[in-house]
């Protein structure tokens, strides 16, 4: 008797949710069973009172985790209409006030309401000073701990740190770091996006031991060892959290916002712009644009005490006054009586400040007022536009659906961020969320006339913030596989159940009429429309579903439909294809990491792994100007040079020494005047010959590379030109050689040119008659040239062909574009990394030749070219020195020519054996090795630094899926607005599926073996059983039991009999 595990077969009900009970749980997205709505059956009222459940949880203030003074803030942040004037118009704020009085009061609250931060500065002493004492940080606890000397603080705003009290500056808690130590993070100017080191512990200072101590999460300085106590000297910030910041920055007053509205890029203060009044001759005024900045000294703190603060409130308060004297202030200037303000003799002028006051009061007004004009304006600048909180409001009027971004889980970080912002950076998803209906309803038009088209859904799908690459939206057709015979139907209409037959008097399919009884959508969306589609199964057609997201095709006849939008497949005949309306459109995050995969591979691994790609090395053009510096030319970008650099002027190569100097690695001086001597006008051109590392050594290191420009003599018969013996033990390619500013020809099998080099790489062997003549008498040469001693693997080619015919594989006419198309050996990685020479005379780069940016392959040249003409390319290849993705395969194609389906289809194509690698009969489940590798070197390569060329995104489930999911709950709305009525989606929301480098192998359970003689069923899959022996086989009763609720598995008895 023998033992075997049976899987009970039967499926628990409630895991395809058709078994709850609780009818409060219904209806929670996918939780639940689901339940279709269509338009004909009305509303269906869904109760919650039977009781509330996991899934339906009363929200308060307490699970929110918000304070009531949050709950207050976001209230306001959302309720109060808050106007989007021209924030840069200080008419906008004042008109019958005091633009000068609104300028004080602002400077004067953000100063008293800035939640600044204790400054450790190290030269607080004139020879330095340490900032930090007794650091220790635990890599196991993940803390640090440190003091700082109070005198070595710089304290201006009078935050309260002494130990035990608990006083509160100007009300404010959070400048007592004994009451709010917890919202305060360590930060350093140098890392401005760190605000990750709060705050743990605290303990204050006292007159006896002027020392502040602190606890801290992580370790904000790595610089120091951190394992015993250490001194440093460092800058640094204890400062509020950015919670705190935008706490602040969402209370303060438009123009107080405006104050603060843009840091500057190294944090060195806040500009502001205001238009500025200017009186012309003619006595009209006109106002331009005048940027004030608000100093911060210490990278983040307000100033407030130093002379630049000064003069940037004193600029502020004369720009008020000018407002103030001819446009604002109304009521005090023009509106009352002068005996009001001349008998005002109070101390403290008290009329006055109160005609300001009702100025001010009325400007309040006004402003609603104004705003008026602007009830239906929606700009992207938002200057004079409807206000935020209405944005919702015009989308409803012209009948959008509005969704909301902000989830209930996370409503206190949408509204506080924790990054700090200011006016017009949208990160707060709250803004986003009105930003984002700003741009909807800004392109409402284009939305509606280009309605279920991909463009459209794609369009709206970016604006909402979703990369392109994580949305997938795929289209069908379907194909006949022939024609049928209409005689041999012998279904009716009424069998059919159509108004009209689905194919026509020569068998093709066609589109049957539609009526109230009969259209696509016939068996609702459910279905996918197969209801539809089994009317042309039922009369004889043979119907396959394939995707095609182009749709609209020219071609006629049996060919390959192929375009990047869609997997190629064939067609006989246009007419044996119906199209439908089926879509699928999905938030996918595999196809997100896909394409990753796919760009990292194009653009990074395969020109940096192939020998096939020039390697990034610049030639630079610089048009020639005249004046002190004519003859002074650096080479762009800061860069520097490996090496010499070579000079050409106007086409001719320059003789180094001679004609110009080196002056460092990134400057050439002409001398002798050659410029002035030699000029053509205006147009000369100077061309900068010279090596450099786009990299900066992240693809190789070639610190010890150089470019070597110098003469050569030749030996006196003018045959033979011996070569500097470092270029024969560097072996690295070819020469440029140069006579009289020509370059020279090398000879090819197709032709004799001015030279070749000889096998032994010591010399020249000069082949052109005249040229040996000349050299007789004029022995010296220029030669440049790559000399390597580490073995980097570099070599410069040096390809020459002569045109000999205007329809070749290299060289061709194009009368489109007018110009010829050169066809190189090697791809230019960009125009920068190749020299073109024509019959010796350098060419312009981006002028006198371009690059196909298609094909990299090819170069444009001038249409003027001529039989005999020469045409050289000098450029610089390399072993790869990353090694390739994919595996060496000589019919694999070019991955720089291929779209994101080609290449996922020949990957998967290509990389699979299916007779080796198809199943597999362990447990633990298995992937396929050759196409898994491709992931995993990318993984690989994304924990290198991210200033490593090599350095990939590091795409995975974890670390993607997150992000996704956090636009699944709107997405499907967005998909459901955007599609007409007529379109059935098939598959929505958020797809879970193993990428195509993670595809598993599908798993064959070996089963139970009647045959004593063997001890396992010796098979490994369907395709190669073992035959059983003609035993007759009974099972026992009851041996099996099916009826538990839960999948389980139970041994039971096999009884055998012969």
């Amino acid at each position: 008797m023998a033992k075997i595990k049976v899987i009970n077969k039967r499926q628990n009900a409630d895991l395809i949710g058709g078994n709850f009970t609780n009818d409060a749980s219904q209806t929670i997205f996918s939780l639940g069973a689901f339940s279709v709505q269509s338009n004909f059956t009305g509303r269906k009222i869904t109760k919650y009172e039977n009781k509330i459940t996991s899934f339906v949880t009363p929200i308060t203030l307490e699970n929110l985790k918000l304070t009531e003074n949050e709950s207050n803030q976001i209230v306001s942040l959302t309720s109060n209409v808050v106007l989007n004037l021209d924030k840069s118009d200080l008419k906008s704020y004042a008109k019958f006030g005091s633009t000068k009085e609104i300028l004080r009061v602002a400077v004067q609250e953000i100063i008293k309401k800035f939640p600044a931060s204790l400054f450790a500065y190290k030269n607080i002493t004139v020879n330095g000073n340490f900032t930090i004492a007794n650091f220790i940080y635990d890599p196991v606890t993940n803390i640090s701990t440190f003091e700082v000397p109070k005198q070595y603080i710089d304290n201006k705003f009078g935050i309260v740190t002494a130990r035990n009290n608990f006083a509160t500056p100007d009300n404010s808690e959070i400048r007592n770091l004994n009451l709010s130590y917890q919202n305060y993070v360590i930060w350093k100017g140098s890392d401005p996006d760190n605000n990750k080191h709060y705050i743990l512990g605290y303990t204050g200072d006292t007159i006896q031991d002027p020392i502040l101590r602190f606890k801290v999460n992580g370790n904000p300085f790595p610089e120091i060892s951190g394992n015993t106590a250490s001194t440093a000297s460092i800058n640094y910030h204890i400062k509020p959290n950015p919670r705190q910041y935008n706490l602040f920055y969402s209370k303060l007053e438009p123009l107080q916002k405006h104050l603060l509205s843009r840091r500057t890029d190294d944090n060195s203060g806040f500009i502001t712009e205001f238009k500025e009044p200017v009186l012309l001759d003619d006595g009209n005024t006109i106002f331009t644009e005048r940027s004030f900045i608000w100093t911060t000294f210490d990278q983040y703190n307000i100033d407030i005490d130093s002379s630049q603060y000064s003069q940037y409130l004193v600029s502020l308060m004369n720009l008020g006054e000018l407002y103030d004297s001819f446009k604002t202030d109304l009521v005090y200037r023009l509106l009352t009586t002068t005996s009001l303000k001349v008998y005002d003799q109070t101390d403290e002028m008290k009329m006055s400040k109160l005609l300001r006051i009702y100025g001010r009061e009325f400007d309040n007004i006004r402003q609603y007022i104004d705003a008026i004009a602007y009830a239906n304006t929606v700009t992207y600048n938002k200057k004079n536009n409807l206000s935020d909180t209405l944005v919702k409001n015009l989308a409803k009027t012209l009948g959008w659906n509005t969704v909301n971004l902000v989830s209930d889980e996370d409503l206190e970080n949408a509204f506080f961020s924790e990054f700090e912002t200011e006016e017009n950076q949208i990160r707060l998803p709250y803004e986003i969320d009105i930003e984002l209906w700003r741009r909807i309803i800004i392109n409402t038009n284009y939305y509606w006339k280009s309605k279920g088209t991909r463009a459209a859904l794609k369009s709206m799908l970016r604006l909402i913030g979703i990369p392109e690459p994580f949305v997938d939206i795929t289209e069908y057709v379907y194909t006949v596989d022939g024609r049928i015979n209409p005689n041999r139907v012998n279904l009716t209409l009424e069998d059919i159940g159509a108004p009209s037959l689905p194919y026509n008097s020569q068998g093709y399919p066609i589109a049957p009429k539609e009526n109230n009884d009969f259209f696509f959508q016939i068996s609702g969306d459910t279905d996918g429309g197969q209801e539809y589609i089994n009317l042309f199964r039922r009369v004889g057609f043979s119907v396959n579903r394939i995707v095609d997201n182009k749709k609209s095709w020219e071609e006629a006849g049996f060919v390959e439909r192929k375009h990047y939008s869609s997997p190629a497949y064939f067609q006989r005949d246009s007419k044996l294809i119906i199209n439908t309306k089926e879509i699928d459109a999905t938030l996918d995050t595999a196809r997100g990491i896909e394409y990753d995969v796919y760009t990292y591979n194009k653009l990074t691994n395969y020109p940096i792994s192939t020998t096939g790609v020039t390697k990034p090395y610049l030639y630079i053009n610089i048009p020639f100007t005249y004046g002190e510096s004519a003859n002074t030319f650096t080479v762009i970008n800061g860069e520097t040079a490996l090496g010499d650099i070579q000079v050409n002027f106007n086409g001719i190569t320059l003789e180094k020494g001679v004609d110009y100097v080196q002056l460092s690695n990134t400057t050439v001086q002409l001398i002798n005047e050659y410029a002035r001597k030699h000029s053509n006008g205006s147009k000369d051109v100077i061309t900068l010959t010279y090596l450099h590392d786009r990299y900066n050594g992240l693809s190789g290191d070639y610190s010890s590379i150089q470019y070597i420009v110098t003469t050569i003599t030749a030996l006196p018969s003018g045959v033979e030109i011996p070569l500097p013996p470092n270029y024969t033990l560097s072996d690295s390619g070819d020469i440029q050689l140069t006579i009289n500013g020509i370059s020279l020809t090398k000879s090819t099998s197709l032709f004799t040119g001015d030279y070749i080099i000889a096998p032994t790489k010591d010399k020249i062997v000069v082949q052109n008659a005249s040229l040996v003549t000349y050299l007789q008498s004029n022995p010296t040469v220029m030669i440049s040239y790559i000399e390597q001693l580490n073995n980097e693997g570099l070599n410069k080619k040096f390809e020459v062909h002569r045109v000999d015919s205007f329809s070749s594989n290299k060289l061709s006419f194009n009368a489109g574009i007018n110009k010829f198309i050169y066809n190189m050996n090697y791809e230019a990685i960009d125009i920068a990394s190749i020299k073109v020479t024509i019959n010796g005379i350098t060419l312009q780069n981006g002028t006198d030749f371009t690059l196909n940016s298609g094909n990299k392959y090819q170069i444009f040249l001038p249409a003027s070219l001529n039989y005999g003409d020469v045409i050289g390319v000098y450029y610089v290849v390399g072993e790869g020195t990353q090694s390739s993705f994919l595996p060496s395969n000589l019919i694999f194609p070019n991955v720089s020519e291929l779209s994101f389906l080609e290449y996922l289809e020949l990957v998967t194509r290509k990389l699979i054996n299916a007779k080796t690698r198809k199943i597999i009969t362990d447990n633990n489940g298995g992937f396929y090795p050759t196409v898994l590798k491709i992931y995993e070197e990318y993984l690989k390569v994304s924990f290198l630094p991210e200033n490593n060329f090599y350095h990939s995104n590091g795409y995975t489930f974890s670390n993607v899926f997150p992000f996704i999911a956090k636009f699944s709950t709107f997405f499907e709305r967005f998909i459901t607005d955007l599609l007409p009525a007529t379109v059935i989606l098939r598959k929505g929301g958020t797809l879970i599926r193993n990428t195509s480098f993670t595809r598993q192998k599908f798993t064959y359970k070996r089963g139970v073996n009647f045959d004593p003689s063997l001890e396992w069923l010796g098979d490994d899959g369907s395709e190669f059983k073992t035959k059983q022996a003609k035993t007759i086989y009974s099972w026992a009763d009851a041996s099996v039991c099916v009826s538990q609720p839960i999948l389980f598995i139970e041994d039971v008895e096999v009884i055998t009999s012969s």
